[in-house]
């Protein structure tokens, strides 16, 4: 396996002044989110605004709605 490195900014993009380093499969699995990333639709801001203040006032911390997410990304990412 060859080591490739990619430089990442502190907030997870490729470029910027404060970068980390990745190889091997960490490089791998950076490259694989990037190509879901690209297949993931748009996000609504109305729901991730709702969701955000759900968390924010303590009524989103549901077992059942970490697992349901949980679950879809590995599904996403590993399939079924």
């Amino acid at each position: 396996m060859s080591v490739r490195k990619i430089k990442l900014h502190s907030d997870g993009h490729t470029n910027g002044e404060t970068h980390k380093y990745r190889s091997g499969k960490e490089a791998e699995l950076v490259e694989r989110l990037k190509v879901q990333n690209t297949k993931t639709p748009d996000v609504r801001k109305s729901l991730v605004q709702r969701i955000r203040e759900e968390i924010a006032s303590g009524n989103y911390d549901d077992a059942h709605k970490l697992d349901a997410a949980v679950e879809k990304m590995l599904t996403d990412l590993y399939g079924s």
